[in-house]
């Protein structure tokens, strides 16, 4: 279904080149159900070829598609395994990604993928992009990026750019327009979506009818495959049914024989591909209760085929209860027993790693973790706790379990629990001396003594006010941020970044934060004047200002 042009388009600023889709359209009007059906497998090529959801066919959309992308917001297929070029190399869905100098992991919601071409594009900018900012936004917003060798410095130096922020503005504001219906053209954009509702209750109707026959295992097609004819079959009967009493399958129906649409939906090749994503959904759902599970069992049925030889299937597959007190102690098992050789493939993953935060975090945790006395000792406390209170769940979970039963092995747990707080703690360190010995790491807790010099009486708090103003005052002061220049600026971030480092690790990077509040003090809209309206402004505009 195409809409007609919008009105009000040569109000709005030249964006991409689109061509006239009323052409797909402008087909002669069929009189007969049969040619309609013809027609509709034509047009079903054209539409499905091509996917409104690949941005690498976004050069051929109008504004009304680029509103309903916008609403939608960018869609990214976690499943597709993405392919290899000439030198083996290939896109990684770890780029959708942007990781924080605190460790803090940050969705590049405006990151898509294009499917067809094999590239990367900027969801913002290939659809709000303006004629002369093509050259300054490279090919991530023009034909597609695809470089993937140098595409996380590509990303960062994208991400950082004026051009960037500016479209990311202009879509984050469309949206909110649309959601609050207050676009130019409001009473257009109320038929759309009147529209569009109509549809998605046709196709609703339409899937509900091929479930119910799928899963009775019954023919769709008859002789005919035209509507309000003798034997055509179960699946057009049942949408019969429906219009009858169904306004919405009525005025659907009514559409079809006055020959206003072109796509009714009611083919083979529909009822085929409808079927097809059943069966994937619930593949998909399966394979999910598989992963979660640490313990399936499977039923397994075997019917008749056509030849009388028995088809065996996968009918179902059940999780078997797991407890969360049991999904704890698996998960610090293993710390438990095996320490040293987690420890050893830490320090292998770290010295052969090429990628320099997985080398970073495999030494951290192999230095400061697996290496910690103190770390150690809490695992084994907590592995016999947990293994204590996860047997005694167990207990009380049993289909025969009786009230003084019950009572009994609570009396034990509580027992231990006491036991345990007298001498627990003794045996727990002869435990983890041991491990520190297979480790060969010393059995010593690292105390770290803070000198704090004492406050005399005539001192007051203003001196630690003062040096808080000195730190983050140009963050809480709008008109401040927006008067400095930007020597000033680059020198308050660099500050904040020396004060926020520990270790050597800072919660920031003080270029990038620089770099963040100079485009935002052009893009700050005139009614964010308090530092509460900044901050909800940074909210959401979040994977463009993550430092902020």
């Amino acid at each position: 279904m195409n809409a007609p042009k919008n009105p009000s388009e040569e109000e709005r600023e030249p964006m991409i080149d689109t061509e006239n889709e009323d052409q797909l359209m402008d087909k002669e009007d069929n009189d007969s159900m049969d040619q309609d059906v013809q027609n509709e497998d034509f047009n079903e090529q054209i539409n499905f070829s091509l996917n409104v959801d690949d941005p690498g066919n976004w050069d051929k959309i109008d504004y009304n598609i680029r509103d309903f992308l916008v609403e939608r917001g960018p869609q990214r297929d976690h499943d597709y395994k993405f392919p290899k070029d000439s030198r083996g190399r290939h896109f990684s869905s770890e780029h959708f990604f942007r990781y924080l100098p605190n460790g803090e992991k940050q969705d590049r919601n405006w990151l898509v993928y294009s499917e067809s071409l094999d590239r990367i594009f900027c969801f913002c900018c290939k659809l709000f992009k303006k004629d002369e900012q093509k050259i300054n936004l490279c090919n991530i917003a023009g034909v597609g990026y695809k470089d993937w060798k140098n595409l996380g410095r590509r990303l960062k130096g994208h991400e950082t750019s004026n051009v960037h922020a500016y479209c990311m503005s202009r879509w984050i504001e469309l949206k909110k327009r649309l959601q609050k219906n207050q676009t130019i053209d409001k009473s257009w954009q109320e038929q759309i979506t009147k529209e569009k509702e109509h549809w998605r209750q046709v196709l609703l109707r339409i899937i509900v009818v091929v479930k119910r026959l799928a899963k009775n295992n019954l023919a769709f097609r008859g002789d005919s495959e035209k509507l309000y004819v003798e034997n055509n079959g179960i699946f057009l009967q049942m949408i019969e049914m429906i219009a009858e009493f169904d306004l919405t399958m009525q005025e659907h129906v009514r559409r079809i024989q006055s020959h206003e649409t072109h796509y009714h939906y009611l083919s083979h090749r529909i009822q085929n591909e409808i079927i097809q994503m059943l069966a994937s959904e619930i593949k998909q759902s399966i394979v999910t209760s598989i992963r979660e599970a640490k313990y399936f069992s499977i039923i397994v049925d075997c019917t008749p085929d056509a030849s009388h030889e028995e088809q065996m299937s996968l009918v179902y597959v059940k999780p078997l209860s797991q407890t969360h007190w049991e999904s704890h102690v698996e998960s610090v098992k293993p710390i438990r027993f095996q320490a040293r050789k987690i420890r050893d493939v830490l320090i292998h993953l770290a010295e052969v790693s090429e990628d320099p935060k997985t080398k970073s975090e495999a030494e951290s945790l192999a230095i400061f973790e697996m290496e910690n006395f103190e770390f150690l000792l809490g695992m084994v406390i907590w592995y016999k706790l947990l293994f204590s209170i996860n047997t005694f769940s167990k207990i009380l979970q049993t289909e025969d379990m009786h009230i003084d039963f019950a009572i009994t092995e609570l009396k034990k747990l509580i027992s231990f629990l006491e036991n345990f707080r007298e001498i627990g703690f003794d045996e727990a360190m002869i435990d983890t001396k041991k491990i520190a010995n297979e480790m060969k790491i010393e059995a010593v807790f690292h105390e770290k003594r803070v000198i704090r010099r004492k406050r005399q009486f005539d001192e007051s708090a203003s001196e630690d006010f003062q040096k808080y103003e000195e730190l983050f005052g140009f963050l809480f002061d709008v008109e401040k941020l927006k008067c400095s220049d930007n020597d000033s600026l680059k020198k308050y971030c660099a500050n904040l970044e020396t004060s926020l480092t520990h270790g050597g690790i800072s919660d920031i990077n003080g270029e990038e934060l620089y770099l963040e509040l100079k485009h935002l003090k052009d893009t700050l809209p005139d009614e964010a004047k308090r530092a509460i309206e900044v901050l909800n402004y940074l909210k959401e505009m979040e994977s463009c200002y993550p430092n902020a």
